[in-house]
């Protein structure tokens, strides 16, 4: 293509407080010093809708939960009247939307960010769904590793044509760190109690029942024991139900979605991530940052991060009786002192969204500059 300078539109499925979208919001904040140009649509408002909505390079087009006709007309014009070189999708939603406005511009560049391992993927008809979409696509961003060798699997997408780029965090939220007894009375938790945190959708996929089995296990041994439950979901009634027949509903504290989350990391002992897959979790690398002992699922994306003994533990997925038996190691004080600074260091090297973004403009500048000339006109929804 031509030197002038490209335009990219990042296209995801709503205004949530996940890592996905987190990452699109230091993308918008930084927009004004690219040499590419940035806008971003949301399908829907939620969490984090007043945020992006602070600045003029976001929208939202409203557009339900279904593929909704009338929002790819919109977000298709757009692409026109910005004269759009790069769509850049985030996760399944926006890939259905890229997959026709691919079909409708067949100029435009076709990025697809992938987060996740998602379990629901390995089904046949969703293998057989996502290789017509993936295969559309121009390049693949994967999240991790294990993001890139699941692709690579189960929607059959060649090494080549994918770029693991990590994602990170935005080092300033977490700088000034809050002290432990404040945070505690933020959430109304005792003082000297051991608490262990857990922050994610309240979702089959993040293992909330394993943690609390652990902690019924625990709560003999640890009295003092509180969990600290962040984010929400459509488990959240399960989940209290479940809490209450364990009996330690008094010992749980649902908080919801929280954006101060330096002060919900500074109010755990622990965080816990007993999940049964990831892409690469933020909450995770969050948690190392804030010098956190992190105790995870030796699940996919998460072994991309911890190494057992080395800078977290981990113990079998699905197994509350060995996340028990690591949570109490650390509480008896068993594992290794200095494990929280070495993973501070190596989550700071690492993770940082700066190191992420030059990793996407690279991705960007590469393929325009690659990319063949658009025609004159692209197709258009009557």
């Amino acid at each position: 293509m031509d030197s002038k300078r490209p335009r990219v539109l990042t296209l995801f499925p709503s205004a949530v407080g996940g890592g996905a979208e987190r990452m699109v919001l230091e993308q918008i904040r930084r927009s004004d010093r690219f040499p590419y140009a940035h806008t971003a649509i949301a399908l829907r408002a939620a969490d984090l809708h007043a945020d992006f909505s602070t600045f003029p390079s976001y929208e939202c087009v409203h557009a339900g939960t279904r593929l909704n006709p009338l929002a790819l007309r919109r977000i298709h014009r757009a692409i026109a009247a910005r004269g759009i070189d790069i769509l850049h999708t985030h996760l399944q939603e926006a890939d259905f939307y890229g997959f026709w406005l691919k079909k409708l511009n067949p100029h435009l560049i076709w990025i697809s960010s992938r987060q996740n391992t998602d379990a629901y993927r390995q089904r046949l008809f969703w293998r057989t769904l996502n290789r017509g979409i993936s295969h559309s696509t121009d390049r693949v961003v994967a999240a991790s590793a294990a993001v890139r060798d699941f692709v690579g699997r189960y929607e059959g997408i060649s090494a080549e044509k994918v770029s693991v780029v990590h994602n990170a965090i935005n080092l300033d939220r977490f700088a000034e760190p809050r002290p432990t007894a404040a945070a505690r009375a933020a959430f109304g938790l005792p003082p000297d109690a051991f608490v262990v945190g857990i922050v994610g959708r309240l979702s089959p996929q993040k293992g909330h029942p394993y943690l609390f089995e652990a902690a019924a296990r625990l709560a003999p041994e640890i009295p003092e024991l509180r969990l600290l439950v962040v984010g929400k979901g459509h488990l959240a009634r399960k989940l209290r139900r479940l809490a209450g027949t364990l009996g330690i509903a008094d010992r749980v504290s649902f908080v919801g979605f929280h954006e101060d989350m330096a002060t919900a990391y500074a109010a755990m002992d622990v965080f816990c991530m007993p999940s049964l897959f990831e892409g690469l979790p933020l909450a995770l690398l969050e948690a190392l940052i804030c010098g956190k002992v992190a105790v995870a699922a030796r699940a996919p994306g998460i072994t991309d991060v911890l190494v057992d003994g080395e800078n977290g533990l981990l113990v079998d997925v699905a197994d509350p009786v060995s996340l028990a038996a690591a949570l109490l190691r650390v509480r008896r004080g068993q594992s290794d002192p200095d494990m929280p600074r070495r993973a501070r260091a190596a989550a700071l090297a690492e993770y940082d969204v700066e190191r992420y973004l030059a990793r996407l403009e690279a991705i960007y500048l590469d393929m325009f500059a690659t990319a063949a000339p658009p025609p004159a006109a692209s197709a258009a929804i009557r």
